[in-house]
């Protein structure tokens, strides 16, 4: 498989017809973005939309995951997905 077979599956547009869209990468400062886009959508009335971007190096591991192996792509997808919806779960500050 070549490098552009892969390019040509990367989203390159997120098409959201409302609401709040918030980036998250894993990081700290992104969670802090997700809690106030959350709390900001909620008292709006608003869909929270949460586009999170990640690779091999900067995703959770997934519980399939063994020295040695490497998990197929959907079990690294499921990781990232449980990872953030208990993220997106947790108590946050409200919004100025």
């Amino acid at each position: 498989m070549n490098d552009d077979s892969f390019v040509d599956k990367v989203c390159r547009v997120a098409d959201v017809p409302g609401g709040v869209l918030v980036g998250h990468d894993g990081s700290a400062c992104a969670q802090q973005a997700l809690h106030w886009a959350a709390a900001l959508a909620r008292r709006a009335g608003y869909d929270l939309h949460v586009l999170r971007a990640w690779d091999l190096v900067s995703a959770p591991r997934p519980s399939t995951w063994a020295p040695g192996y490497v998990p197929p792509l959907h079990d690294w997808k499921a990781a990232v997905h449980d990872e953030l919806s208990a993220r997106s779960l947790r108590p946050a500050s409200t919004p100025r």
